[in-house]
């Protein structure tokens, strides 16, 4: 059963997105836990813990901070106007030499298209940005890290010339998450 303290709180966060996102220019409404933003739905549930693409809406815990659903909700609508932002993503990653069967290659990609709309909110603070990966996951903000480390780590050890030759060395988390989302921000403006 949900409290009344979780339901105004729920409550007041649509409130607070949907004046965000009505700031940055997207045509919104809202409706009980339902955020409609651009023609999508956002569901917005204390009572969930993952956040889930359902048939036509996506269920988005409250349990996280505003701004990370802010950030969550944005991405999906700037990949849904753009589907070739998650493309260069994965080509980039995969030219690094990341296999794509690895598990959690999709963080790396959800890392740097974040760095790439947000660089205000992340570029100080990259455990900022692995919390919004790890809330889009159901994960910890830990485990993206170590997940984005051994990604990294596969690559240089397969394709060990292409990473020296982008980065001079073995680069860290922040160095390949920031060149890739640099080329992801290229076909933003």
């Amino acid at each position: 059963m949900i409290s009344i303290k979780e339901k105004n709180r729920t409550s007041d966060l649509i409130t607070n997105l949907e004046e965000r996102f009505k700031k940055d220019g997207f045509e919104t409404q809202s409706s009980d836990d339902i955020l409609e933003i651009d023609e999508l739905k956002f569901e917005i549930k204390s009572e969930h813990d993952a956040f889930i693409k359902a048939e036509h809406k996506y269920i988005v815990p409250a349990k996280y901070e505003e701004w990370i659903i802010y950030v969550m909700i944005y991405v999906v609508l700037k990949v849904q106007q753009n589907r070739k932002i998650v493309d260069d993503a994965e080509e980039y990653v995969e030219k690094l030499g990341v296999p794509h069967n690895l598990n959690r290659f999709d963080e790396m990609i959800q890392a740097m298209i974040i760095f790439a709309f947000h660089k205000e909110n992340t570029d100080q603070n990259i455990n900022r940005l692995y919390m919004v990966v790890a809330a889009l996951n159901n994960s910890s903000a830990s485990s993206v890290s170590k997940n984005i480390r051994y990604a990294i780590e596969k690559a240089y050890s397969k394709n060990k010339e292409v990473v020296i030759k982008l980065f001079r060395h073995n680069p860290c988390n922040t160095e390949v998450i920031a060149h890739g989302a640099s080329t992801v921000r290229k076909l933003l403006y």
